[in-house]
């Protein structure tokens, strides 16, 4: 008798759902798969350099199959550059930067990472002639080429 009444109450709701224009709700179905979730993940989140120095930065994306991710500067040229694997290169003037890491499957999902880009720094000073003989009320050209972080520059 309980089985007739089960079989009853099955076609019940597969009739009502049918008028409904619903599916019939069976019981213990399973709830679709939530969809993966894209994550980007950025290191170092932080770094410092010196300007005009380069430093690399590394992103993992989860959640996809395509790991892939395009890199940008969000000040701009004026925040630096970064190629398109990771490697920052900083500006000359001074302040904070963020780098940004967007996921190639979704545009949506990015991390920021921050550089303290601090002054130019003098990295050392080459004079020539390194010595030289000058007589009474005679003089020696001198030349010198200083080299900074953001390059050589020739003084005379």
């Amino acid at each position: 008798m309980s089985r007739i009444l089960r079989v009853l109450a099955t076609a019940a709701l597969t009739i009502v759902a049918a008028c409904s224009g619903e599916p019939a709700a069976t019981p213990n179905t399973p709830s679709p798969p939530a969809a993966a979730s894209i994550a980007v993940t950025l290191t170092p989140p932080s770094t410092t350099l010196d300007a005009c120095q380069s430093a690399p930065f590394k992103a993992a994306v989860t959640g996809t199959a395509n790991p892939g991710v395009v890199w940008s500067v969000k000040e701009g040229l004026a925040g630096g550059t970064i190629t398109a694997e990771g490697v920052y290169t900083a500006p000359p003037a001074p302040g904070t930067y963020h780098v940004v890491a967007t996921s190639a499957a979704d545009s949506t999902r990015a991390v920021e990472g921050s550089v303290n880009v601090g002054p130019e720094k003098v990295v050392s000073v080459a004079v020539t002639p390194a010595t030289a003989t000058v007589s009474a009320g005679g003089n020696v050209p001198f030349s010198a080429t200083v080299t900074t972080s953001c390059g050589a520059f020739a003084a005379r």
